[in-house]
């Protein structure tokens, strides 16, 4: 098997969050939904109208529900570690439990995650959730 076949394997299985280089990662960008790891925390997290109290989800998380009729779907967190180790953990849930603030993400969903080399190291506790496949 090559390293290709290996990769849509592992999408195929979708096992687990993986971790995928900037190249990688600009294959896949026509394909996911994508989420920059500097957004601001309301642009990843689910917030609360002010007036009704009405939860509102984040608009990444509407993209991924629109798209549940695909075969796969894909959301790609792209460059983690252009953040530093404490903001990569805003992830976690997304990555341990394919959820934010409880909403679960669409069955079908593949989390994908990329990094750059030479940034900020990739946090730990993020790190050990990621099949590497860079």
């Amino acid at each position: 098997m090559n390293k290709m076949e290996i990769f849509e394997d592992l999408i195929i299985g979708n096992v687990a969050p993986m971790l995928i280089n900037k190249m990688q990662a600009e294959l896949l960008k026509n394909y996911a939904v994508i989420i920059d790891s500097n957004a601001k925390d309301e642009e990843i997290m689910c917030v609360y109208d002010k007036e009704t109290g009405e939860r509102i989800l984040p608009q990444w998380l509407n993209d991924l529900i629109a798209r549940s009729e695909n075969k796969r779907n894909l959301l790609l967190i792209n460059n983690i570690n252009k953040v530093d180790s404490l903001k990569q953990l805003r992830f976690k849930e997304i990555l341990k439990y394919k959820s934010i603030n409880g909403n679960k993400l669409p069955e079908n969903t593949v989390v994908l995650v990329s990094y750059e080399e030479n940034d900020v190291p990739i946090n730990d506790c993020v790190r050990n959730l990621l099949i590497n496949f860079a």
